[in-house]
């Protein structure tokens, strides 16, 4: 019975161990897990579009502002 016990504990304190170890690592699996959907889903969200009609739309309001000073 004592050794049943002793392997449990040590058996909880691997199992311990790993849960620990794999949160640690839980943040790289996620940042990868967003790359790839936003890869994925880039044309269906047309990404490109957007950030090119941002960045068109950032220069234009600039210059308008500075023809008006």
């Amino acid at each position: 019975l004592a050794e049943n016990l002793v392997a449990a504990t040590g058996f909880l304190e691997q199992l311990k161990s790993c849960i620990v170890w794999s949160w640690t690592y839980l943040w790289t699996v996620w940042f990868f897990i967003v790359l790839f959907l936003v890869y994925i889903l880039r044309v269906p969200l047309k990404i490109n579009d957007n950030l090119s009609t941002d960045i068109r739309g950032l220069f234009s309001s600039l210059l308008s502002n500075s023809e008006k000073l």
